[in-house]
């Protein structure tokens, strides 16, 4: 005679659901689109979840799509199932940029819901906006090209082109290859043959950041073997012949001449180190070539920074530059070692250079006869929820989804435009 021993019931697992897909496109005329969801683990009682439309949206319930929010989703007992949520898609006759809107999964029964499938994106393509008609009246034509040299060993660069500055009055151009450590010097005069004319090694003088050129009288801009070190301004003759060279703050990362020619400026990155153990000032650097280069001597040169501004820290981001830098654990960086000269552009009369400060979004404005700065000006942000400012925001989808959020954005860099009849420059952001 045999017993039978307690019999243990088996568990159910519990269901869980979500969406399937994270993303969907659909043009304004599709008249619907439809969103899948699915289960796993469905058992013998049905399992609802709620679906409702979130707040960053573009596209408005009622106006480009119709959707009662919440709505309930159910799911049958039984063996694993999908369901699908489909919206009408209204087509208005606006041209307008793509609009999205996100649907979220909250309250199930009877499930739980399967983590990051939880939001739906769906984009909705505009069908009205006409694209420009082509006029065909400009055409560009390939003259010719030059490379200075292999661009890789392996899988190692060995040259680049980073900076080609033109000198009209010699027809060279004088090329920064910063990789290979050489400023490339080539014949201009024929554009559709360009041949070289020489390679001046900069392994000498450090690293090579930017060229500019006039009248056959070349500057370079060049950083130390360690970037926090100064840098220096490196002259050479048309032809690379070494002229003089003259100290200037770290980090030389682009150098221009003055319309007028009377100065040779530099804007000086003084990038730190990784570890903010070495953060040396920014700085602007002038040089006084107006008796000529061989009256040129390191007294002609004067290298200023903002440390006049330390005290101004707190305004200074009250007013929206961003001072920022510093170490993980320790204090922030002063407004001097923090502000980054990227770039510095000269006005129509010589008078003024215009400095960007890249990293702190930034504009410097500096008078060049009593090498002073004046001012330290925001740039400000574009507003990329507003009327066209829209972006692409997804590299996950093969469209251009042009569309505006609620973000804002900084400018990507600064022009001074030269009116060619000598009228008042102006500054653009891009």
């Amino acid at each position: 005679m045999s017993v039978a021993g307690p019999t243990t019931a088996l568990a159910q697992a519990v269901p869980d659901l979500g969406f399937t897909g994270t993303t969907l496109i659909v043009a304004e005329n599709a008249g619907s689109v439809t969103l899948p969801l699915s289960i796993r683990n469905a058992n013998a009682t049905a399992s609802t979840v709620q679906a409702i439309v979130m707040p960053l949206a573009t596209a408005t319930a009622g106006a480009d799509f119709t959707f009662a929010s919440p709505q309930t989703l159910p799911f049958a007992p039984g063996s694993p199932t999908t369901v699908t949520l489909t919206l009408p898609i209204t087509d208005d006759a606006t041209a307008e940029p793509a609009e999205y809107f996100s649907v979220r999964l909250q309250n199930p029964t009877n499930a739980t819901l399967t983590a990051s499938t939880t939001k739906f994106l769906v984009f909705i393509k505009d069908n009205d906006t006409q694209a420009p008609v082509r006029a065909g009246n400009l055409t560009l034509n390939r003259l010719g090209s030059h490379q200075n040299g292999p661009t890789f060993s392996g899988s190692t660069q060995i040259n680049s082109a980073e900076i080609v500055a033109h000198d009209p009055s010699t027809q060279r151009l004088y090329v920064a290859n910063s990789i290979g450590g050489k400023l490339d010097i080539l014949n201009f005069a024929t554009p559709g043959a360009i041949t070289p004319v020489a390679s001046i090694s900069m392994v000498p003088y450090g690293n090579l950041n930017s060229v500019a050129v006039r009248n056959g009288l070349v500057a370079c801009a060049v950083e130390g073997t360690t970037p926090q070190d100064l840098g220096k301004i490196v002259f050479f003759d048309q032809s690379g012949t070494f002229l003089k060279q003259v100290t200037t703050g770290a980090l030389p990362d682009m150098v221009t001449f003055s319309p007028d020619g009377r100065y040779v400026i530099t804007a000086n990155e003084g990038e730190p180190n990784a570890t903010y153990t070495n953060d040396p000032v920014g700085s602007v650097t002038v040089v006084d070539v107006s008796g000529g280069i061989a009256g040129v001597t390191q007294a002609s040169a004067t290298t200023m920074d903002f440390s006049s501004y330390n005290v101004q820290a707190a305004a200074l981001r009250t007013a929206g530059i961003r001072i920022y830098g510093g170490p993980a654990a320790g204090p922030a960086s002063s407004v001097a070692r923090d502000l980054e000269p990227e770039y510095a552009t000269i006005s129509a009369d010589s008078r003024t250079a215009y400095v960007g400060l890249q990293e702190n979004n930034a504009l410097a404005t500096l008078d060049l006869a009593t090498r002073q700065f004046t001012a330290l000006r925001p740039i400000g942000y574009q507003d990329h929820s507003q009327p066209g400012f829209s972006f692409d925001a997804s590299d996950q989808a093969a469209d251009i989804l042009l569309a505006n959020w609620p973000v804002r954005g900084r400018p990507a860099g600064l022009y001074l435009l030269r009116a060619t009849d000598g009228a008042t420059s102006r500054l653009v952001m891009r």
